[in-house]
């Protein structure tokens, strides 16, 4: 077995099965609707059918005005829609004219039009049955609907946000050992903005950017993302690779070390082994100890790790790091860091 084959064959034995992760669950789950927001249902219901057109958009724009953000949202859900798609699919028509943000979709006509026509597709079908807009059938009906439309309302933001969620979660691994990265603020806002060097974008650098020994690219994809996704991926990668081999021609260059994860790869076996190829090293959710062992060998610390079954899949790699690594029974006041615990000693 060739070294990408063994990378490859690590990658799937210890993917990341985000269907039971608590942060993607938190994230997934969809309150029930509130009194409130079925009322706005109800009332929006009641308006698509208006035979005034000048009258239901009148009507629509004072509920999205009164109900503020919220109601806006929630109708866009319900819609079909996201946040996103409702703004492009204005500029398409409407060029410098669309609304640039969903929250001020209100103020355009043409935008709560098309809104009220998105609308009226879904809430068809229950007005020819001859629902009204107080019938006690709709209140279960808008239930079903904001549980099946919510995942798709949030794909974007939630494909976003777990990716930020893997940086997150080593910025915190490094924070707890006390390891020194760069940007801090990771810790509380996950979406800050990436450290630039070599004109290039990394999600961490550690120690620091003045002087950096590991740097860091980031993704994760839990599903399919399409041919411009995968070449997207190892494109960065690549180009980092080839930016940092010119910066240090000559001193050892900083590592390069992806957090990948994700069932995703498994359609996009080229990315991955384009990534896997490029890299140093790799980590994922349920390898974080491998990313403190770098670290540690980097800033000349040493490391304590909990021992675990699984370790013994990556003798070569504890081996490669010997002189920075104890296997030990149990840590005291250790850091978990994927399937084990950890501390500095």
């Amino acid at each position: 077995m060739n070294s990408l084959e063994q990378r490859r064959e690590e990658f799937f034995k210890f993917v990341w099965d985000h269907t039971k992760d608590p942060f993607l669950l938190r994230f997934d789950q969809r309150a029930t609707l509130t009194p409130e927001e079925i009322g706005w249902l109800r009332r929006a219901y009641e308006y698509c059918f208006i035979e005034d057109e000048a009258e239901a958009v009148k009507s629509l724009r004072h509920l999205m005005v009164s109900g503020g953000k919220p109601t806006t949202l929630l109708l866009i859900q319900i819609g079909g829609l996201t946040r996103s798609k409702v703004i492009t699919d204005l500029k398409s028509s409407l060029g410098e004219r669309a609304p640039r943000r969903y929250d001020t979709l209100h103020k355009s006509d043409e935008g709560v039009k098309y809104l009220l026509t998105r609308l009226r597709r879904v809430f068809m079908p229950l007005h020819r049955i001859g629902l009204s807009s107080e019938a006690e059938e709709l209140q279960h009906i808008f239930e079903s609907l904001n549980q099946a439309t919510y995942s798709g309302f949030i794909r974007q933001e939630r494909a976003k946000r777990q990716g930020h969620e893997a940086e997150q979660r080593l910025a915190m691994l490094l924070h707890s050992l006390n390891i020194p990265f760069e940007p801090k603020e990771r810790l509380q806002n996950p979406l800050f903005k990436d450290v630039k060097l070599l004109d290039t974008s990394f999600d961490l650098v550690v120690p620091n950017a003045t002087d950096p020994k590991i740097l860091v690219k980031s993704t994760v994809q839990t599903a399919n993302i399409g041919q411009f996704g995968e070449s997207k991926t190892a494109h960065e990668v690549e180009d980092a690779k080839t930016k940092i081999k010119i910066a240090y021609p000559q001193s050892p260059p900083p590592y390069l070390v992806a957090l990948i994860d994700g069932i995703g790869f498994q359609s996009n076996r080229e990315g991955l082994d384009r990534v896997l190829q490029c890299v140093h090293e790799f980590v994922q959710f349920r390898t974080l100890w491998k990313f403190a062992v770098i670290a540690c060998s980097v800033t000349g610390r040493k490391l304590r790790i909990q021992s675990h079954p699984d370790l013994e899949y990556f003798q070569d790699f504890l081996k490669t790091y010997s002189s920075t690594v104890e296997i030990c029974e149990s840590v005291v006041n250790g850091v978990e860091a994927g399937f084990t615990w950890i501390t500095i000693e």
